[in-house]
């Protein structure tokens, strides 16, 4: 079998035939005929808010949620994941991603936020209020 050089005039014309020409339109696009999908359900609240303080339910670790996102499988099964930091004085791993049920909100002034490095310091979302 003989050997045959792919040349860059060559690849760029076998991408050509994949892309959509500029200036064309998405109407130009091959569309299903299947009917429309039904409006999405409204969308569920959040667990947690965006900077809220959080804490394991089992143990201390006192931590701000920085994203969040929800997550799923075809078996129906749904997750709300978050992206936390932990403000613990003594944790070696700050930035974790955690499943919402494994988290609680914590309670200004409980024992995991007195925990925080945040406590009591002018970025406490929790921080009690100026007497």
């Amino acid at each position: 079998m003989p050997h045959t050089s792919i040349t860059r005039r060559a690849a760029l014309a076998g991408l050509a035939t994949l892309a959509v020409p500029l200036g064309s339109s998405a109407a130009a696009l091959p569309t299903s005929t299947a009917a429309a999908a039904p409006a999405a359900p409204a969308e569920a609240p959040w667990q947690f808010e965006v900077g809220q303080c959080v804490s394991h339910e089992d143990q201390s670790m006192p931590s701000l949620v920085l994203s969040r996102f929800r997550a799923g499988n075809a078996k129906g099964n749904k997750l709300e994941l978050y992206g936390v930091r932990s403000f613990a004085a003594n944790d070696p791993h700050r930035d974790r991603l955690m499943v919402g049920d494994s988290l609680v909100d914590v309670v200004p002034g409980s024992a995991p936020c007195q925990d925080c490095l945040l406590y009591n310091t002018g970025m406490c979302p929790n921080r009690p209020a100026a007497a």
